[in-house]
């Protein structure tokens, strides 16, 4: 993939009606597009359609979640080596699941988020089952 330049000299500028538009200096236009125009293209047509708007309300309920983590403390991990660093991003997504679900106003949404909940908190329980050390155990080492 290269990149397009397209280089307009000065003259051709000045015949055009649109050049205080275009132009700001006495020199002429240099237009340069991305290696992946169509792609670019395509996704800002995309931006336009019904489609985009249902798969961005499903991400902004993404990074909602994510930003809940940062604030409990996932950015910088406490701890030296994955288990104990997986030990801390689970914590704080079982702690982030029981808040959300504590504050669920019940029926469908209380469901699906005490689900989430106890799936979390079941996963913490299978690691440190896993590693058959509590806790205490996985922090000490």
């Amino acid at each position: 993939m290269k990149t397009k330049r397209f280089v307009f000299e000065a003259k051709t500028c000045l015949a055009c009606p649109l050049r205080e538009r275009c132009v700001k200096g006495s020199a002429g236009r240099t237009i340069t597009l991305h290696p992946q125009e169509d792609l670019v293209q395509q996704a800002r047509a995309f931006q336009h359609a019904e489609a985009f708007r249902e798969m961005y309300s499903l991400r902004v309920v993404v990074e909602h979640r994510i930003a809940r983590l940062i604030q409990l403390g996932i950015r910088k991990t406490r701890y030296f080596g994955r288990r104990k660093t997986l030990f801390q991003v689970l914590m704080a997504a079982t702690v982030a699941n029981l808040t959300l679900m504590a504050n669920a106003t019940g029926g469908v949404g209380a469901f699906i988020f005490s689900s989430i909940a106890a799936a979390s908190f079941l996963t913490l329980l299978l690691i440190l089952s896993e590693h058959k050390k509590s806790a205490k155990d996985i922090l000490a080492a």
